[in-house]
């Protein structure tokens, strides 16, 4: 099983839920991560949190879908780091509310974000592995890229088109060493719940800590091995 420590990994939407949580764990692991949010006092925070782990968490305050400040930050990692092993999409956004009255505005935000965002990171990412001669790229899409959910139309487009560009690039990258899996979550106790019109009680979801063990998993999986799609669910199933 590959070893974590030492790798050079970037994990976006770190400023909170599964991605600050996957952050954190990695650095646990002994990888250093680029941390990528929005909101440079959460990096802040989660930088201080970290400081005692064995690996670092370096903060990159940046939106996904700046095209032009992604690019920049895997330009540093090939010049100053000179390696790069793992790419973790946890940047995420959603609004809901009844399709008839859902505003094009937040439809755009919403694939910009979840879609496109992830898309500009996987492309830098494919091309810097390639250097390297491969990598891990896991993109946190949703059970709601698997099955359709009222009042969510923006939000399972979003995760519906991640997980066609998951298995799109992942045969595209067969034999190159570089390896994609879409994980599909169902509920996990996240802010992001806050912005929903339902919610589950926060005890019958899954807590982010669970949700990072598994992605850290996934990235000590052996060359070997290649997981294309994981499922996984609270244990009462999909909420």
């Amino acid at each position: 099983m590959p070893e974590l420590n030492g790798i050079c990994a970037v994990v976006t939407g770190a400023g909170k839920g599964i991605g600050r949580a996957t952050a954190l764990a990695l650095a646990a692991e002994g990888a250093n991560v680029f941390s990528v949010a929005r909101t440079e006092a959460d990096l802040i925070a989660l930088r201080d949190e970290a400081a005692g782990l064995r690996g670092k968490i370096t903060p990159f305050v940046a939106d996904v879908t700046d095209e032009e400040k992604i690019h920049l930050l895997f330009e540093a990692i090939r010049k100053w780091i000179e390696r790069f092993d793992l790419l973790v999409n946890a940047a995420g956004t959603g609004s809901f509310g009844p399709s008839e009255e859902y505003p094009l505005e937040e439809w755009r935000r919403t694939l910009e974000t979840n879609l496109t965002g992830a898309f500009i990171c996987s492309r830098e990412a494919t091309r810097l592995m390639k250097l390297y001669g491969g990598g891990t790229i896991l993109n946190v899409a949703s059970i709601a890229g698997k099955r359709g959910f009222p009042q969510s139309a923006a939000y399972c487009a979003s995760k519906w088109g991640l997980l066609g560009m998951s298995h799109s690039m992942a045969e595209e990258m067969r034999g190159t060493g570089i390896k994609i899996t879409a994980l599909c979550p169902g509920a996990t106790d996240t802010p992001f719940w806050q912005s929903m019109p339902f919610s589950p009680e926060p005890s019958r979801m899954m807590k982010p800590e669970a949700v990072a063990e598994v992605i850290v998993g996934i990235a000590k999986q052996p060359p070997s091995v290649v997981t294309d799609e994981m499922v996984i669910l609270p244990p009462e199933g999909v909420l």
